[in-house]
């Protein structure tokens, strides 16, 4: 009886977690409805989700501002989007690293192009990862120091001057996180720490909202293993051994950002079952660290020096 009811129960899970996957993985249903004409704002949208993200608001017919720093790939994006159904796509090329000039520059110059915000997803990161101990020369404080200013320093900044916009437009804003500002991993501490930062002042940001009676709803997407190009190769190469379960498609994470927009939910899980998983082994698993106890000091040498390398 034991054995059956054990069946029964993953047979439950099973099922359920199809009808989740299936939901993350269809079209937007009725979007244009929801975005047609809003202006949505997506930061790190040269490429990878970001991408993705401006093609999915693209097909709901809302019109776009897409903020990264390669200019040529943005025109590229700008070109795909406008066919897919945005009937107005502005770029910008913007360099994150320099938070000093978003102050006076990349919102106003936002809201005098479209004349109003209604939506906004930060997207944008930088990863240097790395076994930080056995590379201590060249893990020095400049690469916390440009990684917080990325990930989380203008991050902060945006929304600060978006918000006034946002609040005339009830709109909402997406944080793309990652399930590492809730559980740590391995060689990944510099990245880890500005993402724990991110959630931990979004998640304020959420109470202070409320206590302030905003229209402005934000969402702090936690994102897992999603299949980007980049991404996908390493983890077919064999590098990690990641469940397939635990991997979302580069679609399905890109829609439920721009779903989460509208549902103005508090948290979005993408993949779900796989940040849940995760939590669950940080939160009640004591030997959680032991997974990494028979990983050779030398088996992370990956070291990702790009200024700024789009990988939500």
């Amino acid at each position: 009886m034991a054995t059956l009811q054990i069946l029964k129960n993953g047979l439950v899970f099973v099922v359920f977690a199809v009808c989740i996957r299936y939901y993350y993985d269809t079209p937007l249903q009725n979007c244009e409805e929801k975005f047609g004409g809003k202006v949505v704002v997506i930061t790190g949208s040269s490429s990878g989700i970001g991408e993705e993200a401006a093609y999915q608001a693209a097909g709901c017919h809302a019109d776009l501002v897409l903020v990264a720093r390669r200019r040529s790939r943005l025109l590229q994006v700008r070109e795909n989007a406008l066919k897919l159904g945005s009937r107005r796509v502005e770029v910008i090329a913007y360099d994150f690293s320099n938070t000093d000039n978003i102050r006076v520059e990349m919102v106003e110059v936002i809201a005098k192009k479209m004349g109003r915000i209604d939506h906004l997803i930060l997207n944008h990161a930088i990863q240097v990862d790395g076994n930080i101990l056995k590379d201590i020369d060249f893990f020095n404080l400049k690469y916390l120091t440009k990684s917080m200013d990325i990930n989380t320093h203008s991050h902060v900044e945006i929304f600060r001057q978006s918000l006034p916009y946002l609040e005339a437009r009830n709109g909402s804003v997406v944080v793309t996180s990652s399930i590492l500002g809730e559980t740590p991993a391995w060689a990944s501490a510099v990245y880890v720490a500005t993402k724990y930062a991110l959630n931990g002042y979004f998640y304020s940001i959420q109470q202070q909202l409320l206590l302030k009676n905003s229209s402005v709803a934000v969402v702090v997407a936690n994102i897992g293993w999603i299949r980007t190009p980049a991404v996908a190769q390493y983890l077919d190469s064999g590098s990690v051994a990641v469940p397939s379960f635990f991997q979302g498609t580069l679609e399905g994470c890109a829609k439920s950002l721009v779903d989460s927009l509208e549902k103005r939910m508090r948290t979005l899980n993408y993949p779900l079952f796989g940040a849940l998983y995760n939590r669950v082994q940080w939160y009640v698993n004591p030997w959680f660290h032991l997974q990494y106890s028979g990983v050779p000091d030398d088996s992370s040498t990956f070291v990702n020096d790009n200024p700024i390398v789009v990988i939500s």
